[in-house]
């Protein structure tokens, strides 16, 4: 496949013209993360982080940096999202240039994601300091890989009642390491929404669909 280009102006204004879903939920907590973007020459990479395994929950999966709202720190989930990313990975707020924002995101966990899009500014020469205890791994994902044909499948996920509903998964091999790393859940699901937000891209096969969020409400109560 052919380079996709990384159009700095034509995202912005994609995103500045999108209206997100925002929700508002009691029962469900506020969460933000970054969708890192890092531009190269005539493409770009997407940052995720692969979770410590000394953290109690969602150990050793791949995520985005981001986290609960702190209402102690944070005035806005944006700020959750780029005091998150410098604790986790060392990317000062004043190198990312925030472009926007997807629709709200609910979890099978019990939180709502508001996921952000940011440019990382002169990667190459800022000093990533990655927190070990929360992070094990800095992965960069060339955007052609990701809209592979067929990459992404639906695998079954179940709760302590047995019932199955199915979630985004693909593999992806660092070539430079050779680590295999499975992205799925919540973090595959919206790298989709960004590719079909930011490039009219559908990675998804006809059949897949989002449960509602009452179906999720009701397999969350049973977690």
């Amino acid at each position: 496949m052919e380079s996709i280009n990384f159009d700095h102006r034509l995202i912005f204004e994609k995103l500045n013209k999108f209206q997100p879903k925002e929700l508002n939920i009691p029962e469900l907590k506020k969460s933000a993360i970054l969708i890192p973007i890092y531009p190269k020459v005539k493409s770009f990479h997407i940052l995720m982080t692969a979770r410590s395994r000394k953290l109690n929950h969602h150990r050793g999966e791949m995520s985005f940096p981001g986290g609960k709202f702190d209402s102690s720190s944070d005035i806005t989930l944006k700020d959750t999202a780029l005091r998150e990313t410098y604790e986790e990975i060392g990317i000062h707020k004043n190198n990312i240039d925030v472009l926007g924002s997807l629709d709200d995101f609910p979890t099978f966990t019990g939180y709502t994601i508001r996921p952000y899009i940011g440019v990382i500014k002169n990667l190459d020469k800022i000093n990533i300091k990655i927190n070990q205890n929360e992070v094990s791994d800095l992965v960069k994902i060339p955007i052609e890989f990701l809209v592979r044909e067929n990459l992404f499948t639906e695998i079954p996920f179940s709760n302590k009642s047995g019932k199955i509903l199915y979630v985004l998964s693909f593999n992806f091999i660092d070539p430079i390491t050779k680590k295999k790393f499975t992205i799925w859940g919540a973090s595959a699901h919206i790298l989709t929404r960004f590719l079909k937000r930011a490039y009219n891209l559908k990675v998804t096969s006809d059949k897949y669909h989002r449960p509602s969020l009452n179906i999720i409400k009701e397999f969350q109560n049973q977690m």
